[in-house]
């Protein structure tokens, strides 16, 4: 098995593979149909599926202007993944916690719901 190239023990790779950076909502049908194939045999099929699993596919990158506006604009380290070793479920892990960060930053939800109040005001 690769994985044990990094991951002296299987137990070891289980836990590290299910942290928040390893795992992807998808369909329950691709999930079932792809699930334990390797990764390099699921990265193709990525492409078709959420922004967040298709930007682990280099095409993800290729005349993809609104991704990679906002991938700019927010400066969140999206990478296409060509591999997924320890080092890149790392990667993906802090991906995770600044997008959360992002989404929960008090100062966005704020301004969100002063707009909200905004609308409902002049509507």
């Amino acid at each position: 098995m690769d994985c044990l190239k990094e991951f002296p023990y299987i137990e070891d790779f289980s836990e590290y593979r299910n942290r928040i950076g390893g795992l992807l909502l998808l369909p329950k049908s691709f999930n079932a149909s792809y699930g334990d194939l390797p990764y390099a045999k699921k990265l193709p099929h990525y492409y078709g599926q959420n922004l967040l699993a298709k930007s682990l596919n280099p095409q993800c990158y290729d005349h993809n202007p609104g991704f990679l506006g906002y991938k700019e604009r927010s400066g969140l380290q999206f990478q296409p993944h060509e591999e997924f070793k320890k080092a890149d479920l790392d990667a993906r892990q802090k991906l995770y916690q600044k997008i959360a960060e992002e989404i929960w930053n008090p100062e966005r939800l704020n301004r969100v719901v002063e707009s909200y109040i905004s609308e409902e005001i002049a509507g």
